[in-house]
């Protein structure tokens, strides 16, 4: 159904934009003998009443892809376990039943266990509403230390569809061309990076591949 939709926008609004076109050429030929100046004019409005942000989207994804976006481990699982042996053999996980904190729509708290948390943290509107900014972080419950950071960019929010909350924007599949989200660069999706990282901890901190769970 959303494929129909769109092939009968993008028909309905192709069909349009060369007819004001077309009007506008015939217009401007017959009253100022340069039909191609009316035709320009008309068709840069019809692009930007659709595309108008498609280009400044695209500058700035790459633009804070290239200086913020990014994965970074401060202290790795290894690291933390051998840090904190007792932590070994408790519940970690989906084992660890506690229910998620959301502080505000935009900040929630799961708890991976009662030693570690991860936090998420988004910007719907960054960049004068051009992008999404999320930030995760995982991060010691005692001390406070950040174990790891992640901040990943995206020009539209793809899940929205499923979730029942696009936007107006989130309808822009186009802005998607050259990617959504930020990659390394070996095409690793940060995001991707970063759950691996927790994932790890996961295992070590049942016993999983660790001398202390042997």
């Amino acid at each position: 159904m959303i494929a129909l939709a769109y092939l009968a926008f993008f028909l309905a609004y192709g069909l349009i934009s060369v007819l004001v076109v077309s009007k506008s050429y015939r217009v401007s030929r017959r009253r100022y003998g340069k039909g191609w100046v009316g035709g320009w004019f008309a068709a840069l409005i019809m692009y930007n009443l659709v595309f108008w942000d498609w280009i400044p989207v695209y500058v700035m994804y790459k633009y804070y892809c290239a200086t913020e976006a990014g994965a970074w481990v401060y202290k790795s699982p290894e690291q933390w376990i051998k840090e904190n042996p007792g932590a070994v053999g408790q519940l970690w996980g989906d084992d660890y039943i506690r229910p998620i904190e959301r502080f505000s729509d935009q900040r929630q708290r799961i708890w991976y266990s009662e030693l570690v948390y991860g936090e998420t943290i988004k910007q719907a509107r960054y960049s004068g509403g051009l992008l999404r900014r999320t930030e995760r972080l995982l991060v010691d419950a005692r001390s406070g230390d950040e174990l790891s950071r992640a901040v990943q960019f995206e020009k539209i929010n793809e899940s929205a569809f499923s979730l029942g909350h696009a936007t107006v924007r989130d309808f822009k599949i186009w802005l998607v061309i050259g990617g959504n989200d930020c990659v390394d660069e070996s095409g690793q999706n940060y995001f991707v990076l970063d759950a691996r990282n927790g994932k790890e901890l996961i295992k070590l901190g049942r016993g999983v591949g660790n001398d202390n769970g042997r």
